[in-house]
């Protein structure tokens, strides 16, 4: 059985084991918030690297905004890195994976070289712009570590290609001293007097002149065919008849009088034209009368055309009278016949109407091309 003098000591001893427990407890406490406040002591300021090693720092490098620059998460006394940093040499052979301060101040090349081979570093002032940070509060969290920016630090880089200098082209003002600029582009082409457009009343007698060109004279019309007189009569509207019928009419038409062998277009001859001698005359009379014997002689094969009565059967004029050339048009493994009008009062062969199909036994309206 215990006494009362045994309970009190062991009561004691039980005391001060206790005791000693709060005193471990507070001071595991007191560490842990010396570790938060040095936590929140950070700046939220971005420095760029400042060129030492910061005494309290973590050793390791942080890729902040791609500047490269000593971790500034504050530890104890002895310790090299933060938990980050420490993790992360863990992972990469014992050294960070951005390597350490001792790796940055051996980095001599500024922005134009990579850090480490592989890391562009960006240039202050940029991620001040960008930040919108001001540089007065830069400068004064850079003093607390004992650096001072200057203003180069805060120097901006642009991106891309550099500008090239414009070229000064010298002109006829060079021997005054004045330069013009050479102007980018194609050079304009010049303006001819011939392509510049006219006016109103120079454009009417421009279009007035153009027609005029257009105009057969009286000996192309002496050499040309029939079939070229159609065309230039279906151009200007005219009723077409036989050779001879169109010349005259284009004639009248166009104004082309014939007159002693002598050419008028509307024109009167000049003072000075020379006059043409009699032998001249004589001569273009002979060749005009051999012409006309050509035209009558063409007049002559067109009118000896052989034609039979025919009562178009079916199609275009059906049930009309009329007559069919006997030779035929071969086209396009087709047989076609020109119809003639035959109700000519003077008993001649009329003008061709149409044209009589003999596989399909129907006639068409003739379009005037043979």
């Amino acid at each position: 059985m215990t006494t009362t003098t045994e309970m009190s000591v062991d009561w004691e001893e039980r005391y001060m084991e206790l005791e000693a427990r709060v005193q471990v407890l507070e001071e595991s406490k007191k560490v842990v918030k010396k570790e938060k406040v040095l936590k929140s002591n950070n700046s939220k300021i971005v420095l760029p690297f400042l060129g030492k090693c910061i005494d309290g720092k973590c050793r390791g490098i942080r890729p902040t905004h791609e500047l490269y620059g000593q971790c500034m998460t504050e530890v104890l006394e002895g310790v090299e890195y933060c938990k980050v940093c420490a993790k992360s040499a863990e992972e990469n052979g014992g050294k960070p994976k951005y390597g350490t301060i001792d790796d940055r101040l051996s980095h001599t090349g500024g922005v134009s070289e990579k850090y480490l081979g592989e890391h562009k570093i960006k240039p202050y002032g940029n991620i001040v712009k960008c930040l919108k940070l001001e540089k007065e509060k830069c400068i004064a969290e850079a003093l607390k570590y004992g650096v001072e920016l200057v203003e180069e630090d805060f120097k901006e880089i642009g991106r891309g290609r550099k500008k090239k200098e414009t070229t000064a082209a010298v002109s006829d003002t060079e021997s005054e001293g004045v330069v013009e600029p050479k102007k980018r582009g194609r050079p304009k082409k010049a303006v001819d007097a011939g392509d510049i457009v006219p006016v109103v009343g120079d454009l009417l007698d421009a279009l007035v002149q153009t027609a005029d060109e257009k105009k057969p004279t009286l000996e192309e019309l002496d050499k040309m065919s029939n079939e070229d007189m159609k065309k230039i009569m279906k151009r200007e509207k005219l009723k077409v008849g036989k050779k001879a019928e169109n010349k005259e009419i284009l004639q009248k038409h166009y104004n082309l009088v014939e007159e002693d062998g002598v050419e008028e277009h509307k024109k009167t001859a000049p003072v000075n034209e020379a006059v043409d001698k009699p032998e001249d005359k004589a001569e273009e009379k002979a060749e005009e009368k051999e012409l006309e014997k050509e035209e009558v002689e063409e007049e002559d094969d067109e009118d000896s055309t052989e034609v039979s009565k025919f009562t178009i059967p079916g199609g275009y004029e059906e049930g009309k009278e009329c007559l069919k050339s006997d030779k035929p048009i071969e086209e396009g493994g087709s047989r076609y016949y020109l119809i003639y009008d035959a109700n000519d009062t003077d008993g001649e062969m009329g003008d061709v109407f149409a044209v009589w199909d003999e596989n399909t036994e129907e006639a068409e309206e003739y379009d005037g091309e043979e």
